[in-house]
């Protein structure tokens, strides 16, 4: 049994096994996370409240119009109506109707702006009505295919793990204690390999006696700098 090799594998695996698990997390972290629709959602309902807005403040000056033109025709009524014979009455109904004409007037120009107002607003959440949709659409592509990815990731996983399961019953215990130490304490890399006399992690180079050493397939030695067991292929 070639312990050293049956280590260097185990460690590649566990490697692949480790990107796979953070991949799959940050498929997890981009679907939960998006905002995308949100954001869309929630233009849409700042144009929405625009619309309703412009709908409030365009009936209110259409009655406001309303009122004065009923009051208009009320005073040009009592003004030709014969009844009112003053002339100081006369003269205050004739001011009032042409005060009430200007205030026509004026009303019917704010009015013409509201309208237009309430034309942009309706086409602003239309557009935002559209975006919705598309962040919708958009989002649920992109979910297919991340959820598509993390179930393949998932199946390489598996099979991965029943490769290492093998693996593992070849090696004693004491030596697997040793190289899940390691990968605790290296940040995951347990076996380095001799490259041209030197740690291929931290880059020390190797005495003669560890390079000979490293080549024994059930000897166990590790780099003098860092610590790593050795493998020499």
């Amino acid at each position: 049994m070639n312990l050293v090799f049956n280590l260097h594998r185990l460690q590649k695996i566990d490697l692949q096994i480790d990107a796979i698990i953070a991949r799959s997390k940050q498929i997890t972290q981009i679907l939960e996370s998006d905002q995308s629709v949100q954001d869309a959602k929630n233009a849409q309902h700042t144009a929405r409240m625009l619309v309703e807005q412009s709908h409030r403040t365009l009936r209110s000056l259409e009655e406001e119009l309303k009122s004065l033109q009923v009051k208009k025709e009320t005073d040009e009524s009592s003004l030709y109506g014969g009844k009112i014979q003053n002339p100081k009455e006369l003269k205050s109904l004739q001011d009032e109707i042409e005060s009430l004409k200007k205030r026509i007037s004026l009303l019917e120009d704010q009015i013409l702006d509201a309208m237009e107002k309430s034309e942009q607003a309706e086409h602003t959440y239309q557009t935002a009505e559209k975006l919705v949709l598309q962040a919708e659409a958009a989002f649920a592509e992109s979910m297919a295919s991340l959820l598509g990815e993390q179930k393949q990731l998932q199946k390489q996983k598996e099979n991965l793990e029943a490769e290492r399961a093998t693996l593992v019953s070849a090696i004693p215990n004491d030596m697997m204690e040793n190289y899940t130490m390691l990968r605790k304490q290296k940040r995951g890399i347990a076996i380095a390999s001799n490259e041209d006399g030197a740690c291929s992690v931290c880059g020390a180079e190797l005495r003669p006696e560890e390079i000979q050493a490293s080549r024994s397939p059930n000897q166990i030695v590790c780099c003098s700098s860092c610590g790593r067991i050795l493998y020499s292929g």
